[in-house]
């Protein structure tokens, strides 16, 4: 599969998942407070990955926010730190917009950042109107610690939005093909209290949030070629880390085998795998 199919398949893929999910999380987030242009405290955006909630906030809310507000976006992998910067640079260089149409005045308010979700020390507190968490806490070593510092840079009222997974058929293939190679192999994945909307609701109580709502949303992958949904699959940063000790010949093995279980389970394309995510808020 030559490169620019694959750089295809990967961006139709993510933007199937992302899209989507950031688009209902930055609503439930709007519901419950409005973005405005009467608050100017910076916005937060966590495991931001290659910047894909950012640039829905911008796009869709951005016109809503003051001229000074900061959406300071972070992760804790370098790489997607650098794949924000560098699409917010691209676009303040070209001073016209991005490929989504969203304005260079837009990604001037934007400031990326390394940084792990457990440990926000580099922020004051009380500093955010809203943290914006897309299928970040559920990975993290202790998510309730992930919490504690999210209401701690929180201001006052200040509101927290987040995705999880409750489950999806991509991620049960990739269970049963690695499992096939390595049985001992677990791949990362929310733990039971993150894959339902009572299990999510109940993190958020616990932590201290008010005005908790959680609903399920429904996901769709577009699948149309198999290797390259495969291989994008592949591609994610937790996938890899599990990888990272394989033999090639293992590597080169999994992706058959996924090919394989692709090819029986949807044997015409183009097809649709279906996943359901989970979108809660909470107020401080």
């Amino acid at each position: 599969m030559s490169s620019p199919m694959a750089s295809r398949i990967g961006v139709q893929a993510r933007e199937s998942i992302t899209a989507p999910s950031s688009q209902a999380l930055l609503k439930a987030a709007h519901s419950l407070q409005a973005f405005t242009t009467a608050s100017t405290s910076p916005i937060l955006d966590i495991g931001c990955g290659p910047g894909e909630t950012t640039a829905s906030l911008l796009s869709v809310y951005g016109p809503r926010l003051s001229p000074s507000t900061k959406v300071i976006t972070t992760d804790l992998l370098p790489e997607m730190v650098s794949m924000t910067t560098k699409r917010r640079d691209a676009v303040l260089f070209s001073g016209s917009t991005d490929t989504d149409g969203i304005p260079a005045e837009q990604w001037t308010r934007v400031e990326t950042r390394v940084a792990d979700a457990m440990d926000l020390s580099q922020f004051s507190d009380g500093q955010f109107s809203y943290v914006l968490a897309g299928f970040v806490l559920f990975f993290l070593l202790t998510p309730q610690q992930g919490l504690k510092e999210i209401q701690r840079v929180l201001e006052p009222n200040g509101v927290l939005a987040l995705t999880s997974w409750k489950e999806s058929d991509w991620m049960a293939l990739m269970h049963l093909c690695f499992k096939k190679i390595r049985p001992e192999t677990k791949l990362p994945g929310p733990p039971k209290e993150w894959a339902s909307v009572e299990g999510v609701k109940g993190e958020l109580v616990k932590a201290g949030f008010r005005d908790v709502g959680v609903e399920e949303l429904g996901i769709e992958m577009p699948l149309d070629d198999y290797e390259g949904l495969v291989k994008f699959n592949m591609s994610w940063p937790a996938i890899k880390d599990v990888m990272k000790d394989w033999t090639e010949e293992e590597k080169v093995r999994v992706v058959e085998v996924c090919v394989e279980e692709l090819r029986e389970g949807w044997p015409v394309l183009p097809a649709t795998l279906k996943g359901t995510a989970i979108v809660g808020v909470g107020r401080k």
